[in-house]
């Protein structure tokens, strides 16, 4: 498989999440994922096993739309993200599910902008002469924590995807709204999975699963400081 123009040079990715910090959240055992994807479920069950090793926890996915285009951009990830839990927490009610023990965990991957300046650039207006860079955003919700824990992985995590493929899928009948980069460059057949692009781009160094895991695991230290 010839690797993509715009594909990511090595790096070495870490995790510099700590664990005593996150252990002190008074997690519940019921979880729920605001999706039914084995990304986002495996991401989840990971992190919990890997935080919490000696508990065990009933982890549930919820199809739900996240009311955003397919292909996100920069702030529609994160309000794609945020309409999954809200929709998720809908349909709990409307089947009568005690939500008081609950924890809900909502995933969305979108592209950014890439900018010369250290904040993430948000624009949901597609800049062709722009490069752009796959980030996960992840919601946290847990009892007894009025405010909702948001992350988004950081340039280190932001993986680039090939411009010209980029470009492709918004020029294509619907765009972004109906189509992925990841299923365009899994049909020009630049990468293995279009699901996990991550790991072709990368050269395995940074799975759309380990991603996802980091961007878990900073939402959890944001909510326990």
């Amino acid at each position: 498989m010839t690797r993509p123009n715009g594909s990511e040079p090595s790096r070495i990715v870490k995790n510099h999440a700590n664990y005593d910090d996150i252990r002190s959240l008074a997690i519940p055992s019921q979880v729920v994922v605001t999706s039914q994807s084995n990304f986002k479920l495996g991401a989840v069950r990971n992190v919990l096993g890997d935080v919490w090793p000696d508990r065990d926890f009933d982890v549930q996915g919820v199809k739900v739309p996240s009311g955003v285009s397919e292909q996100p951009l920069g702030q529609e990830t994160v309000q794609g993200a945020l309409n999954r839990l809200n929709a998720a927490k809908i349909e709990c009610r409307q089947r009568g599910v005690h939500m008081a023990n609950m924890a809900f965990f909502s995933i969305e991957n979108g592209l950014f902008r890439g900018n010369d300046n250290p904040a993430i650039d948000l624009t949901t207006i597609y800049d062709s002469s722009a490069s752009y860079y796959d980030r996960a955003v992840v919601v946290v919700d847990i009892p007894g924590i009025p405010a909702r824990a948001i992350s988004i992985s950081p340039d280190e995590e932001a993986v680039k995807f090939p411009p010209e493929i980029v470009h492709e899928t918004f020029a294509r009948p619907g765009g972004f709204a109906t189509t992925t980069v990841g299923s365009v460059l899994l049909e020009r057949k630049l990468v293995e999975n279009g699901q996990d692009p991550h790991s072709s781009l990368t050269n395995g160094e940074l799975p759309r699963q380990t991603q996802i895991n980091h961007a878990l695991l900073r939402a959890l230290q944001n909510l326990a400081k």
